[in-house]
């Protein structure tokens, strides 16, 4: 368990926040996103939060594209919907930060690519979020900011919908080195530490 816990610390990057123009929900099921998003509001920390992501490999059981499920939890938390913008179509990473770009300039944000955002997505995933976005959004400040969790709540989170943290977790490590490889995100080394503490995780692979 201590070496899956590095490597979910090492992946859930997060950032010592300022004041931003967009918080930017990463689509995935984990509900904690859009309330990490309303609170991040609700705070001043950017006066728009963009919802990004269709139906994808982590959406599990939501009946509904990710954005607009993020974007009606937000509401109910209290966000005003004229400040959500929601993007439903993209179905990968990249797909969300160029096409959330891309609803942004539609919508007269025409200097999108160089703002101020903070990134939301669920632990595991933050780090190659924030990769994603450093390759896509060269000239844009760029905050990491998880939900607050652990790697043993997340453990149970996952576990409740059929899917193994242990798999995800060196699954992630393995995108981060190809995909840096490909060029499709910003390449990062990865600590050897992290990357010998993966090779101790026990895989449980999902039936």
């Amino acid at each position: 368990m201590a070496a899956a816990e590095s490597v979910w610390n090492y992946l859930a990057a997060t950032d010592i926040l300022a004041p931003a123009d967009f918080i930017i929900g990463f689509g995935h099921f984990d509900r904690r996103i859009p309330a990490h998003c309303a609170s991040l509001y609700k705070e001043s920390k950017a006066p728009k939060i963009v919802f990004t992501g269709g139906v994808g490999s982590g959406s599990a059981n939501l009946t509904k594209a990710e954005a607009d499920f993020f974007r009606d939890e937000a509401i109910k938390l209290g966000v005003p919907e004229a400040d959500i913008i929601v993007e439903s179509n993209s179905t990968n990473t990249p797909e969300n930060v160029r096409n959330s770009v891309a609803v942004l300039e539609g919508l007269g944000y025409s200097e999108a690519c160089s703002s101020r955002f903070i990134m939301v997505a669920t632990p595991y995933r933050q780090r190659r979020v924030q990769l994603t976005c450093l390759k896509h959004l060269p000239n844009a400040t760029l905050f990491s900011s998880p939900p607050e969790s652990s790697y043993a709540a997340d453990l149970a989170l996952f576990k409740a919908e059929g899917e193994h943290l242990s798999h995800l977790l060196v699954g992630e490590l393995e995108r981060i080195q190809k995909y840096g490889a490909k060029g499709d995100i910003a390449r990062e080394d990865i600590p050897l530490a992290i990357l010998h503490g993966s090779k101790e995780i026990v895989i449980v692979r999902p039936k």
